[in-house]
């Protein structure tokens, strides 16, 4: 079974939708009214969805399941800068990251793909442990890929696992429309980069994985 942990703003809906059209069992955690079916869940194909690794609702259903994990990493500053646009707040950027930063563990701005691959809950506060258990884990048990690579990072999983019969034709989705060039104040920056210092370092680490596995 294969499952996709879709970190925020990182082209996961755009992924979601390319498996849902190429999948015949496919399933989007969790459930619209949130209960679990009586009888459990069937094997699946894919099973995709904001769920960290260490997900209670894969190891409850399938823990007997032989499993392929999935996920896409983004520069986390840009990545933090797209979720603001797709919040669509009334207020400017500065404003809104100021206000973000001073919060004590909103995870999604602070250290969010640490969060997703190397705790058990995403509400957890990561820290250098968990940045660790998030490595190791991209470097075993994880097939990464980066949306700045997106379509070749799709193609590596098909050519390593030519099983996944996935066409890569695809719709973008969940896209915010805004200026790419907008400038965030240095400050602002210098701010982001402390609250995200692990994803900083995950998203190098990664890259190195990346660049050495595949001789880039």
């Amino acid at each position: 079974m294969n499952i996709f942990i879709h970190i925020p703003k990182t082209g996961g809906t755009t992924f979601e939708n390319l498996l849902e059209k190429n999948s015949k069992k496919f399933f989007r955690w969790p459930l619209q009214n949130g209960n679990d079916p009586d009888g459990g869940y069937d094997i699946q194909e894919w099973v995709t969805g904001h769920m960290v690794y260490d997900n209670t609702f894969i190891r409850k259903y399938y823990d007997k399941c032989e499993r392929r994990w999935f996920t896409f990493l983004r520069e986390p500053l840009t990545r933090t800068i797209s979720y603001f646009h797709h919040t669509d707040v009334p207020m400017g950027i500065t404003e809104w990251l100021l206000d973000q930063v001073k919060k004590t563990n909103w995870w999604n701005i602070q250290n969010c793909m640490t969060r997703f691959l190397g705790c058990a809950d995403r509400k957890i506060t990561p820290n250098r442990a968990h940045l660790g258990v998030a490595k190791l884990r991209l470097s075993k048990y994880i097939d990464f890929g980066f949306t700045e690579k997106y379509d070749e990072s799709i193609q590596r999983w098909v050519n390593k696992y030519p099983d996944l019969n996935l066409e890569i034709k695809y719709d973008k989705k969940n896209v915010g429309e805004y200026d790419k060039n907008i400038q965030v104040p240095n400050d602002i920056l210098d701010k982001l980069c402390i609250v995200n210092n692990l994803d900083i370092e995950l998203y190098n680490y990664a890259k190195e994985l990346w660049n050495e596995r595949y001789k880039t």
